[in-house]
């Protein structure tokens, strides 16, 4: 849904753990999604400070990752 076709796939089936911090929702998946891939190539599709909006069934995410 984000257009990420690099790297290699690693997991199909994957579950997704829910936290709330700081008043927002965020999920993260139990397992690695893709490797081989690096930080520019996340970098030049906007998937890692937030800026990937993402809208599922009227509900926005925004993409990006942990961060601190």
């Amino acid at each position: 849904m984000v257009n990420l076709n690099i790297g290699i796939p690693q997991n199909d089936n994957i579950e997704w753990l829910k936290f709330a911090i700081n008043n927002k929702i965020i999920y993260t998946p139990k397992k690695p999604i893709r490797y081989n891939l690096s930080w520019s190539d996340l970098y030049n599709l906007n998937l890692i400070d937030g800026s990937k909006l993402l809208v599922i069934n009227g509900d926005e995410y925004y993409i990006r990752l942990f961060k601190g």
